[in-house]
């Protein structure tokens, strides 16, 4: 009975990492839409010459804006914080943070990518949609990185203005959100919220 457990264990892991699961979800759509348009960026010959890394990451800048939402990961990552910023402080924190994250978004992107042969939308795995009060989803993912098996991928939406927009990823189960959420916290419950913004610009510490 064990070797039979087992067995159907294995199976279910390569049926989760290989097979092509349709959801045809609001949410998810947007997603697969903005990760395939992020692909084909990835892959083109000409955005991955080095003299053309600023280039493509304006391009992969504006593919995030258009389901990515700048001032709700901002808001979410200082939670308490965020309410005791000034609107100018607001915006300034908002653009450094949604640097950080897309730099740190599209390096496990790229790490991904360098698994496999080819990365290509195949490559993702759409396994559920969740819908909560018609104003909060999670559209949960595999990633499939070849020999290394699969990572499993959430984004966690919000529904602003009838758009599904991303607030939060979760990767192998930590929220990126609380993740920073916890080292600004560290950071401001000693410092002041200009030295917060020096280490995010990469000025200190």
């Amino acid at each position: 009975m064990n070797r039979v457990l087992k067995t159907a264990f294995f199976l279910f892991l390569i049926l989760a990492c290989f097979t092509s699961f349709v959801y045809a979800g609001e949410a998810t759509e947007r997603i697969r839409t903005t990760l395939e348009k992020i692909i084909f960026t990835l892959n083109d010959p000409d955005l991955k010459k080095d003299e053309m890394t600023d280039q493509r990451k304006r391009v992969l800048h504006q593919v995030l804006k258009e389901s990515f939402d700048e001032e709700e990961f901002a808001r979410r990552s200082l939670k308490n914080h965020w309410v005791k910023l000034s609107e100018a402080e607001r915006k300034e924190f908002a653009s450094v943070f949604i640097d950080l994250l897309e730099t740190t978004y599209f390096e496990k992107i790229d790490a991904y990518a360098k698994e496999v042969e080819y990365f290509s939308p195949e490559n993702i795995t759409y396994i559920n949609e969740k819908i909560m009060d018609n104003r909060f989803a999670v559209v949960e993912t595999k990633v499939n990185i070849g020999n290394n098996g699969c990572v499993s991928v959430d984004y966690r939406m919000i529904n602003k203005n009838q758009k599904w927009v991303v607030c939060d990823l979760v990767i192998e189960g930590v929220s990126i959100v609380k993740n920073y959420r916890a080292q600004f916290n560290e950071v401001l419950a000693n410092s002041s919220f200009n030295d917060l913004l020096l280490r995010l610009k990469g000025k200190k510490g």
